[in-house]
């Protein structure tokens, strides 16, 4: 088994945009951690509720839903964004014709939404890199965890008195995407990105549900059933990469291949780590339902499968538990080993807003979340700064 590389310390200064809770600080934490558990705390008192709610006929029209919104739009511009580099993009499967938002869910209900647009220019403005988290969510961590660290990163990489300085070598576009519960927010960004866009395009990293899993994981590329192969890797091996040069300790697909065979269980969980799928074609997942090879996760699920879809390598954030068993055996994914089971899918399934809260996570989880994105902001930080052009186009 490769050698697990030790976690050094890293301590950056702490940059705060509101008042921070009691226990959101700590020791050893970076700047980006600090600020994302801060507004992570934010959405968990003040934006309680964000999922995109039946209203008027319509999905997207909740009262906190535009609150939500709101809120990220004057959080961007009190972190220093240029408003000119905010985009807000609307669609409404009502009127919409381009090929792709078409169709109803349910009857007489339709769609509409807004994805909200944060460019960041590059040095080299011909190459973009596009990071997404939607926030359409029904909970604390899906997906309030993804916006804040989605924000805590913009904050990062802006500075306020010359907020048109250039510090990215490739033009990063943020996305917040809308109704993601039910992908039209993805489906109506891809469709109406040129083929210009999306040939320049170096990688899409997807932020979704990364505060409450047991394991902070990294996932990346496509499963190839015909060979037994994952394609499209890209990203995934720019993270890994990435995470490494950090002094990150890695269990990638090497390093778990057999892991549950050997052990009958999953890696301890530690700080500073990120995992992956565990599962290879030599030591599959004993439930046949998740087939997806290692690195990748699970097709039908996320906003980056929209991307991958059209050729694009993604890299993908996401904290669960590839080890949880059901009671005939078999195993599953699921975001909390230990305090929920398969009857209490609605704690991780979208839905879930009841279990889904700050108050469960801290009362059985105290300090996960700043722990995770102690580990997810260093590493998203570093991809977008140094984004090797070697690992993502190995041909050019």
């Amino acid at each position: 088994m490769k050698k697990i590389l030790k976690v050094q310390g890293i301590l950056l200064t702490i940059l705060l945009v509101i008042v921070v809770p009691g226990n959101a600080l700590a020791s050893g934490s970076s700047s980006i951690a600090t600020n994302a558990q801060t507004y992570l705390e934010y959405m968990g008192e003040h934006l309680k509720d964000s999922s995109a709610s039946p209203t008027d006929n319509s999905i997207g029209n909740g009262k906190v839903h535009g609150q939500t919104k709101r809120w990220i739009k004057d959080t961007l511009k009190e972190i220093g964004v240029d408003y000119r580099n905010i985009y807000e993009q609307t669609f409404n499967t009502q009127t919409d014709t381009t090929g792709t938002i078409t169709g109803t869910y349910r009857q007489n209900i339709y769609y509409k939404g807004s994805n909200i647009e944060v460019t960041l220019k590059g040095k080299d403005p011909s190459k973009q890199i596009i990071v997404g988290a939607h926030y359409d969510g029904s909970g604390y961590s899906n997906n309030a965890s993804g916006v804040a660290l989605m924000l805590a990163q913009i904050k990062e990489l802006v500075d306020k008195e010359f907020p048109n300085a250039v510090k990215l070598p490739y033009t990063v576009k943020f996305v917040f995407f809308d109704i993601e519960q039910f992908d039209k927010g993805s489906q109506y960004y891809v469709k109406k990105m040129t083929d210009a866009q999306k040939k320049n395009t170096l990688f899409m990293l997807n932020i979704d549900n990364i505060a409450r899993g047991d394991y902070p994981n990294v996932y990346g590329g496509i499963t190839d059933r015909n060979n037994n192969s994952v394609v499209q890797t890209e990203a995934y091996k720019l993270a890994v990469s990435k995470a490494l040069e950090l002094g990150i300790n890695v269990f990638d697909t090497e390093a778990l291949d057999g892991y549950y065979n050997t052990h009958g269980k999953g890696p301890e969980i530690s700080n500073n780590t990120i995992y992956t799928n565990p599962w290879t074609s030599s030591n599959p997942s004993p439930n046949k339902k998740y087939y997806e090879l290692s690195p990748s996760a699970r097709e039908i699920d996320g906003t980056h499968t929209l991307f991958a879809k059209i050729g694009i390598p993604y890299a993908y954030f996401e904290a669960t538990n590839w080890f949880y068993a059901r009671d005939d055996g078999s195993l599953i994914t699921a975001e909390n080993d230990g305090f929920i089971n398969d009857r209490m899918h609605d704690f991780y399934m979208a839905g879930g807003k009841e279990f889904d809260t700050m108050k469960n996570l801290e009362y059985y989880y105290p300090g996960r979340s700043l722990a995770h994105y102690n580990v997810y902001g260093p590493l998203l930080n570093k991809m977008l700064l140094e984004p090797d052009i070697k690992i993502l186009r190995p041909s050019q």
